[in-house]
């Protein structure tokens, strides 16, 4: 069966005439889909190859990643060909393979036994932006040095903030525009975005796409046209120094955990984004972003989906912004578990005055965001006060209020 792939991927598999491949794109452009087709024709090649599929943080490989290779095979009928494990993908033919690895463990980084592996010919970074640390690229990327075949450097990923070295080194160093698709400098670059892949995409995908390029531009260039962010003059979060230093991918042990609201209160359809999101607190008295639910729900909706996190974070309570609806907000909690209890709070001073001590936080290095909340993180490092803030904007001040005690000073009311 044939695999058809936008015409943008097919220097891929034209012999890159490259050592790098860059692949970058917004939401629903296929990245994940065409690079592991293209990495299964390598393990039918028959130069000899061995793959290393890496992430910064890799758990339960054969439920995350595998899948995606698995259903490449079926789609070439080539099942009786691989040998699919827990952590490689083997053709047993060719005996070309596939590791996949975590470049951070539980113990810590395992650069050394990456490096160590022998006969690697191509090193994918998948989710490369969650490597920080260029040193650690550089020591993994020196290894990848088998003779007599051509090798390649993947990097595939989603552009967040223009400070990231990734962007520096191979977008801004290099003068490369957004966008670009070609090679220069002994790179590859390839860029799509959901335009590229609309064939492939459900309608209400397509139509949230185009909602957000309507009613948020900003986010819309990150998120779907897949364009690095610029700092912002105004905005108190900074992603470069203020987020990225301090993220985490697993959470400690923690004392305290809510469920954060910023509610809509209509189910019209035409409501506000609910912004749901979960923090905890430490026993050191750092702070967590545990997850971002936020959507656009109705009532009825949001509060089934605050009391679930409520219940699968084992959370303290739910903490829900009151201005809109009082009671009402109180009500929709109750009506689907009575036993959850709810603390609502009111904002009695502006917005960008609530978010300054949380800022503050933040700048001490004592928020951590777990993995990565590009909509959330977006949304901080670009809100510099003008219109109404996104919900998830509000529900992680409000939780973060909540578990520092900073109330009296951002002007949150509680009651």
């Amino acid at each position: 069966m044939a695999i058809n792939l936008n015409e943008k991927y097919q220097p891929l598999f034209q012999n890159a005439k490259a050592r790098y491949i860059i692949i970058t794109g917004g939401r629903g452009s296929a990245k994940s889909f065409s690079v592991s087709t293209f990495l299964n024709t390598l393990l039918c090649a028959n130069i000899k190859h061995k793959i290393l599929f890496t992430r910064y943080t890799m758990t339960a490989a054969h439920i995350s990643i595998i899948p995606e290779f698995s259903e490449k095979i079926e789609l070439l009928g080539l099942e009786a060909v691989f040998d699919v494990k827990v952590k490689e993908i083997v053709n047993n033919k060719t005996d070309n393979e596939i590791l996949f690895r975590g470049i951070k463990t539980s113990s810590g980084n395992q650069t050394a036994s990456l490096k160590s592996i022998q006969g690697i010919t191509v090193w994918v970074l998948d989710e490369a932006e969650e490597l920080v640390n260029e040193e650690i690229f550089d020591k993994i990327d020196l290894s990848i040095r088998q003779k007599g075949v051509k090798n390649l450097v993947i990097i595939v990923m989603n552009k967040g903030s223009d400070q990231h070295w990734i962007i520096k080194r191979f977008f801004t160093e290099q003068n490369v525009p957004e966008g670009f698709n070609g090679y220069k400098n002994n790179i590859l670059y390839i860029h799509t975005t959901y335009l590229d892949n609309l064939e492939n995409l459900n309608k209400s995908f397509i139509d949230a796409a185009e909602n957000c390029k309507k009613n948020n531009p900003i986010k819309y260039d990150n998120i779907f046209l897949g364009h690095a962010t610029s700092e912002i003059s105004g905005a108190l979060w900074k992603q470069s120094t203020m987020i990225d230093p301090y993220r985490v991918f697993k959470k400690p042990e923690l004392k305290r955990i809510v469920v954060a609201v910023d509610p809509s209160v209509s189910s019209s359809g035409k409501q506000d984004t609910c912004g749901i999101v979960v923090v905890g607190q430490d026993f050191n008295n750092e702070f967590y972003i545990l997850h971002d639910a936020t959507a656009i729900l109705s009532p009825a909706e949001w509060g089934k989906i605050a009391v679930a996190n409520y219940k699968n974070f084992e959370a303290d309570n739910i903490i829900a912004e009151s201005n809109q609806g009082g009671d009402l907000v109180k009500m929709n909690i109750k009506n689907i578990d009575r036993t959850v209890p709810v603390k609502l709070v009111r904002a009695t001073r502006g917005k960008l005055v609530r978010a300054e001590p949380i800022a503050a936080l933040y700048e001490e290095g004592r928020v951590h965001h777990v993995g990565r909340f590009p909509e959330l993180e977006l949304q901080l490092t670009t809100y510099v006060g003008e219109g109404d803030s996104p919900g998830n904007f509000d529900a992680a001040i409000w939780g973060l209020a909540e578990l520092s005690q900073n109330h009296r000073h951002i002007g949150i009311r509680s009651f």
